[in-house]
């Protein structure tokens, strides 16, 4: 069981938002829909990380370190998603390397 879950993080954590979502009371902490609709799109990590910590007892010292790890997750994938597609736009279609 738990391999299957952490398979699902690793794929896809918005999907597991989805799901959860669509199942649960989980993400109720998220008090306007708003910031769970930003959390969704820009740091998915970081926002199951936060419905987990608010639904299990608040943050303590690992607890924040976990979540400092999550938000470094989502910043470095989002900018690397930025990079390769400026990389591709610049990029020459007949795949000459760059002078």
């Amino acid at each position: 069981m738990w391999f299957l879950i952490v398979f699902l993080l690793d794929i896809s954590p918005r999907l597991v938002l989805v799901v959860i979502g669509v199942t649960s009371r989980y993400l109720h902490v998220f008090d306007h829909g708003l910031c769970l609709l930003l959390g969704f799109i820009f740091m998915p990590w970081t926002t199951l990380w936060c419905a987990y910590v608010y639904n299990n007892g608040g943050f303590d010292d690992w607890r924040g370190i976990v979540l400092a790890v999550c938000i470094v997750t989502d910043l470095v994938r989002w900018f690397k998603k930025k990079k390769s597609k400026k990389k591709m736009a610049t990029s020459d279609p007949t795949g000459a390397p760059a002078r």
